[in-house]
């Protein structure tokens, strides 16, 4: 799992197919957003999963986005569960 900024209004990631090794890049510009609200840490986590899709070989992955008050972490997978350990990630923020 990596981290990015929990103030991040999007998010870059980059990882290599584990089929066929093609790059993929792939930017989430809706985030899930921390309840600030609740009463601890813990609780005001709310997560999203996307599915990707290789452009190259058409493997599947879902990407599963976190955030918290404190942090935001993406988890990709395969469509059998095996996690992707190389991915790099970018915190976009907004101009607004």
């Amino acid at each position: 799992m990596e981290n990015f900024s929990s103030l991040a209004s999007a998010i870059a990631i980059e990882f290599e197919c584990v089929k066929c090794g093609f790059t993929i890049n792939e930017t989430f510009e809706e985030l899930p957003i921390a309840d600030i609200m609740a009463d601890n840490i813990a609780e005001s986590e709310n997560s999203e999963e996307e599915t990707i899709f290789c452009p190259d070989c058409g493997r599947e992955y879902i990407c599963a986005i976190f955030v918290n008050q404190n942090e935001g972490n993406v988890e990709v997978s395969t469509e059998n569960g095996d996690v992707v350990d190389d991915i790099k990630v970018e915190s976009i923020f907004s101009e607004d």
